[in-house]
């Protein structure tokens, strides 16, 4: 009986005899190293020039939606921003938590003149009460007049709220940055 199994088991061997099996796993990694690892590596690549690139004055536009230039002026609500940017494409399945985490870790790496709120609130309370915006949206506001600089959002509500303001030359809509 053990000799019939024998025969069975000869008879219906691979063509590319003892490889058999080596053949479809090396397949199946290079598919994978060309859909996933190279263009995961050159991204990282790119990704890692373009910051050793930057200068004071460059615009830059962040995976949240972030747009402005390098001037190194940023509320203290901006790591907060970015973070629940992040996590939204996350859970949306749009980005993976990894790369969410290279994408706080990149932040922190970016030389930026953090404004705390604290001081920042009389002045962002008074806009939110004002112009009926939150004192969170208020806070970006706030900055902006101090530094004399646009908000820069790709919030719509904010945005068609204050544009027939006042304030409509502190608010610049993201896709009119130039």
């Amino acid at each position: 009986m053990f000799a019939l199994l024998a025969q069975a088991a000869d008879q219906q061997q691979s063509p590319f005899g003892a490889f058999g099996l080596l053949v479809p796993a090396a397949l199946f990694f290079v598919i994978f190293y060309f859909i996933v690892m190279r263009p995961q590596a050159r991204q990282q690549n790119v990704h890692k020039t373009f910051l050793e690139k930057l200068g004071k004055g460059d615009e830059v536009v962040t995976s949240g939606g972030v747009v402005g230039k390098v001037d190194r002026v940023a509320g203290d609500l901006v790591f907060v921003e970015v973070a629940n940017a992040l996590w939204k494409r996350v859970m949306r399945r749009e980005t993976t938590a990894a790369s969410a985490t290279q994408a706080l870790q990149t932040l922190d790496s970016l030389p930026l003149q953090i404004h705390p709120s604290q001081p920042l609130l009389p002045l962002a309370f008074e806009l939110a009460a004002r112009f009926g915006r939150t004192v969170y949206d208020s806070l970006y506001l706030a900055v902006a007049l101090l530094r004399h600089c646009p908000v820069v959002t790709a919030d719509g509500v904010l945005y068609r709220a204050l544009e027939q303001t006042v304030l409509r030359s502190h608010v610049l809509w993201v896709a009119d940055v130039p």
